[in-house]
C-alpha cells in the first residue's frame, strides 16, 4: 500500500519473508501530516502483527523536513509496537537531518536506530 499527497508519502512492504514489515515515510512531516502518519504507523503495526512479523522497520530516508510532531507520533508507533509484541526499528542513514534530530532529542536511546533497512533485517534484531 502507498499513500501520497502534499507533504508526506508512506508505502507498506512485506520484508525477508513475512519475518519484518517496512513502512517507508518520505516528504515533509509536519502538523499538516501528522495525522497521515499516525495511520501510516498504525497500517504497518497491523501488518507486522497480522504476519506474525516480530520487526516494524521504519525507513526515514526519505523525510525532508521533521516537525516535532514526527518524533512524538514515532515515540507513541514504538510504544503501540511494544504493547503488540513488535520491535520498531528506526532506519536513519548516517549524516542525514533525522539521524541528526533524533539524537539531539534523545530518541536513539528509545528507538532502536539503524543506518539501514539491511541493518534492521540483520541477525539478532527482533529476536
Amino acid at each position: 500500500m502507498t499513500t501520497t499527497g502534499p507533504g508526506v508519502r508512506t508505502r507498506v512492504d512485506l520484508l525477508d519473508g513475512g519475518r519484518a514489515v517496512l513502512l517507508g515515510i518520505g516528504g515533509e512531516v509536519d502538523q499538516a501530516v501528522v495525522e497521515r502518519l499516525d495511520w501510516a504507523f498504525s497500517e504497518g503495526l497491523e501488518a507486522a502483527v497480522r504476519a506474525g512479523a516480530p520487526l516494524l522497520v521504519t525507513d526515514l530516508g526519505e523525510v525532508t523536513y521533521f516537525a516535532s510532531v514526527g518524533m512524538t507520533a514515532l515515540l507513541h508507533a514504538h510504544e503501540r509496537a511494544g504493547r503488540c509484541g513488535v520491535e520498531l526499528v528506526v532506519v536513519a542513514p548516517a549524516n542525514h537531518l533525522i539521524t541528526s534530530l533524533l539524537v539531539m532529542v534523545g530518541l536513539d536511546t528509545v528507538v532502536h536506530l539503524v543506518d539501514s533497512v539491511d541493518s534492521a533485517l540483520s541477525p539478532g534484531v527482533g529476536g
